[in-house]
């Protein structure tokens, strides 16, 4: 009886030994994710009051709207448990302005610039127990930023390419040894078509472990 006892308790020491561990991403490996979240963007009016300005217009009106849906692809390397590398694609939405004005054609005007690219980053992460890490990150992001305008006598558009720094933090949940939830804040600069705006991207995600 005693034996068989000790043969219980030692069974049930090792599933539960085994449940731990399998909450455990492994220390190096390659990671593949997808996060969704909301971009908030840097941006001031002053711009397009001054381009409106210059060329005649009064009594200039602009709100903006600085806040849209961002996402992104991403997968990398780690290298082991504290040191590792990625790359995404990121989407960071939309910025919208609506200007009103008085004495010069084309009231009212509404300008739109789109902004993407690729992201390279290192990243450090730093275990806190067996289900939950933070990590810090910095790179590079490579973007592209296409804008239009349009009012009521015409349109036109410009691009940009641009590359400029990225950083950010983050913590990650391991529900399993492949399956993991991600939280993350990252700033992005060097964005527009006038290269001098900066976004802020807040995102959730899950991470799968190969």
């Amino acid at each position: 009886m005693i034996r068989s006892k000790l043969v219980m308790q030692s069974l049930a020491t090792l599933v539960l030994a085994s449940g731990s561990i399998a909450a455990v991403a492994a220390d190096s490996g390659w990671y593949a994710g997808v996060s969704l979240g909301q971009t908030n963007a840097d941006v001031s009016a002053s711009g397009l009051n001054s381009a409106l300005v210059s060329v005649g217009a009064t009594g200039v009106v602009i709100s903006v709207d600085n806040t849209d849906t961002g996402w992104k692809l991403f997968g990398g390397y780690q290298i082991n448990k504290n040191i590792g590398f990625e790359a995404a694609y990121v989407n960071l939405g939309s910025v919208t302005a609506n200007a009103t004005y008085a004495t010069l054609a084309g009231s009212p005007l509404r300008s739109k610039v789109d902004v993407d690219g690729f992201q390279l980053s290192a990243v450090g992460t730093l275990p806190l127990n067996d289900t939950f890490a933070v990590f810090g990150k910095v790179g590079a992001f490579i973007s592209k930023s296409d804008g239009t305008a349009t009012s009521s006598v015409g349109s036109a558009s410009a691009s940009a390419n641009n590359t400029d720094w990225t950083y950010g933090l983050g913590g990650n949940w391991q529900f399993n040894q492949n399956i993991g939830l991600r939280a993350e804040w990252e700033r992005f600069q060097g964005l527009g078509t006038s290269k001098s705006g900066d976004a802020d991207l807040y995102s959730l995600g899950i991470v799968y472990n190969f």
